[in-house]
């Protein structure tokens, strides 16, 4: 039961901190472009910091319940 509840919550974690990641790169966007030269922007959005920095706490926690949950 415990081995279950590990595997989901360690799943959730790393979804949450691809959705971070993800919304962080969705930010860029490109100012000019002339022919092959492009110049692009890249915004970072504080924001998304606290969704990766939790995902990744909440993928330890999973894999840390997974890994007691074996014994």
């Amino acid at each position: 039961m415990k081995k279950s509840i590990g595997i989901a919550v360690l799943v959730i974690g790393v979804l949450l901190a691809a959705f971070g990641f993800y919304q962080n790169e969705a930010s860029s966007k490109t100012l000019i472009q002339i022919g092959k030269t492009e110049i692009n922007t890249q915004k970072n959005d504080p924001m998304t910091n606290p969704l990766i920095i939790g995902g990744g706490v909440v993928a330890i926690i999973g894999l840390v319940v997974v890994v007691v949950a074996k014994k």
